[in-house]
């Protein structure tokens, strides 16, 4: 179906909850590992990882959810986002089971892999409902409130994964993503319409060849260099290359076809490429940030899980601070460059 004229408002917030827990979903699991890892080194308390597998651990998540973001937003046009939202969900929770239960570090990297493939389904899809559903002035008000989520999400983390090591084995930190995905998959079948695009795209299988094997060579490359610390290895700077030819070839066969299923074009709009050149750097910084911390606070000042958690509080405090702030300055420069315009 496509998205109808209006919801009801009642709806619309009903909705937003439904997408907030899902967003909060996506960060806690991020920030609750970032404070198991020291935990996860141990191999009597854990799994008995080296650095290299714990950086893995991470990465593979990372590794499939940048490669499979544009295939994912592309088929939620053509079979509806409530369904491959849906199915995201549910590949997300039971790859958290089986975290949980993991034996070795090679089983939990697998099945932190397969958690990216459910977090790349969820987000396209979440950020496209979000856009059916609120129009003019109340999208920019539910944007600016859904993104208080991620703030939530960094605070309440690692302070919850503290005090689940404290009182019990590593594993529960993924058992939790569980039940809060079963409740953001009953919300989402009970309120959210299957919206998907009014015109169908024709399948665009260079685009999203070159996009996936693009993605995926460039992000191995830039995580390979995180574990070797030398940009001079040949196995950093050749995926990176390879990657960034291959994402050029998909740029230029994305503007040569009538019907590209991504629109290089919109990244030269500021709002549209400026937001994800942020977001982008946002989450490099998060991601070194709780790494390095995860040692540096448990492992070299002795923190236990708890206070490690609590010592993050305040970053967290400052990211949910600083969501509104956008939203904010965005309406006072149109405000005072509007009379100019006229």
């Amino acid at each position: 179906m496509t998205a109808p004229a209006t919801l009801p408002k009642s709806r619309q917030r009903l909705i937003l909850s439904v997408l907030m827990v899902c967003s909060l979903l996506i960060w806690l699991d991020n920030t609750v590992l970032s404070t198991t890892l020291e935990t996860l080194s141990d191999p009597v308390r854990g799994l008995g990882a080296d650095p290299s597998e714990l950086q893995w651990a991470t990465g593979s998540y990372t590794l499939t959810f940048a490669t499979l973001m544009f295939t994912a937003g592309a088929l939620g046009d053509r079979f509806g986002h409530r369904t491959v939202f849906s199915s995201g969900l549910v590949i997300f929770a039971g790859s958290s089971l089986w975290a949980a239960y993991a034996s070795d570090p090679g089983q939990l990297i697998a099945a932190r892999a397969v958690m990216g493939v459910g977090s790349a389904l969820i987000t396209p899809a979440m950020l496209a409902i979000l856009m059916w559903t609120f129009t003019g002035p109340a999208r920019a008000a539910a944007i600016g409130i859904f993104s208080t989520s991620a703030g939530v999400g960094m605070a309440a983390g690692p302070v919850l994964a503290g005090f689940l090591l404290d009182h019990f084995r590593w594993g529960s930190v993924f058992l939790i993503n569980v039940p809060v995905a079963a409740l953001a998959l009953a919300g989402l079948v009970m309120l959210v319409p299957n919206f998907r695009s009014p015109t169908p795209r024709p399948w665009d299988p260079a685009g999203m060849v070159l996009s996936i094997s693009g993605l995926a060579a460039l992000a191995y490359g830039l995580i390979r260099a995180g574990q070797v610390a030398a940009w001079s290895s040949p196995d950093v700077w050749a995926p990176i290359v390879v990657g960034l030819v291959l994402l050029a070839v998909f740029v230029l066969v994305e503007l040569r076809i009538k019907v590209p299923s991504f629109d290089p074009r919109l990244l030269a709009q500021r709002a549209f490429g400026g937001g994800n050149v942020a977001l982008g750097l946002l989450l490099f910084a998060v991601a070194a940030i709780t790494f390095y911390n995860a040692f540096y606070l448990q492992g070299a000042l002795g923190f236990s899980p708890m206070e490690a958690g609590l010592a993050t509080v305040p970053t967290a405090l400052g990211a949910l601070a600083g969501a509104p702030l956008p939203r904010a300055w965005f309406a006072a420069c149109r405000s005072v460059l509007s009379p100019c315009r006229r």
